[in-house]
């Protein structure tokens, strides 16, 4: 008659310790960046991408000169999402490791969520010119 009392208790016990695992489980999965979902990663590239934005236009364009170009993001085919321009006024060992940084982490998004893109490959510009005070790329 004893088991009979006890296993009440028993699986009472049981789904208590279940729950906490399930829920313990549940935390742990929202403070791993490894589960983030695929928006919150996405406003993080672009938060990026503007910040580095923001530094290229720092520096008003006056001697076409003075400033370069590098490859940045990264299509999901391969390459270069696109081209952007920089001064050599700027801290440019920054400038270059922030590109790289976004360039990679552009990379592992689109591996990460199967992104698809079309396959051109984008020619690297010919030239910069100063228009405005705006450096333009010119393909």
């Amino acid at each position: 008659m004893n088991n009979f009392k006890t296993k009440p208790y028993l699986t009472l016990m049981i789904f208590a310790l279940m729950a906490f695992f399930l829920i313990s489980g549940c935390k742990a999965g929202l403070d791993n960046p490894a589960n983030s979902s695929k928006e919150v990663e996405q406003a993080n590239l672009i938060k990026l991408k503007n910040e580095i934005i923001e530094l290229s236009k720092k520096v008003s364009c006056e001697d076409a000169k003075e400033w370069k170009f590098m490859p940045i993001g990264a299509k999901a085919c391969g390459g270069p999402s696109d081209y952007i321009s920089y001064s050599t006024k700027i801290d440019t060992n920054d400038f270059i490791k922030k590109v790289n940084f976004y360039t990679a982490e552009s990379e592992k998004f689109n591996k990460k969520w199967g992104i698809v893109s079309d396959c051109t490959l984008l020619n690297p510009p010919k030239e910069i010119r100063c228009e405005n005070g705006k450096a333009v790329l010119i393909y």
